[in-house]
């Protein structure tokens, strides 16, 4: 990617419309769903101008939407299955290191 179109592409990658959807009406009702988004970017150029290299990356996952309806606002948590099962592994993965590391203490104090 040439130096001067990639800024612009950062740029662009990082707006309000990555993080809250277009509005969605219905009924009376609208919801503007939201992401949490990150990424980031760099540049590289090779001696004398030659090889260069960019690379951007954005990763997004949902956290909840907005729901309006006449006045009232309310926020609606996302729920993510996949992130609860990865912390109540790393929990256990914990509780058994802990775990280890007392029985084997309690062995070498015998």
């Amino acid at each position: 990617m040439p130096e001067s179109d990639f800024l612009p592409q950062f740029a662009d990658r990082f707006t309000a419309k990555r993080v809250f959807s277009d509005p969605i009406q219905q009924d009376g009702v609208t919801i503007v769903t939201a992401a949490a988004v990150r990424g980031g970017g760099g540049m590289r150029q090779g001696a004398n101008g030659a090889g260069n290299r960019s690379g951007l990356g954005v990763v997004a996952r949902p956290v909840g939407a907005y729901v309006i309806q006449g006045s009232r606002v309310k926020w609606k948590p996302a729920f993510d299955l996949s992130r609860v099962v990865f912390r109540g592994q790393m929990v256990v993965l914990s509780a058994l290191l802990v775990l280890g590391w007392v029985l084997t203490s309690r062995v070498r104090a015998k």
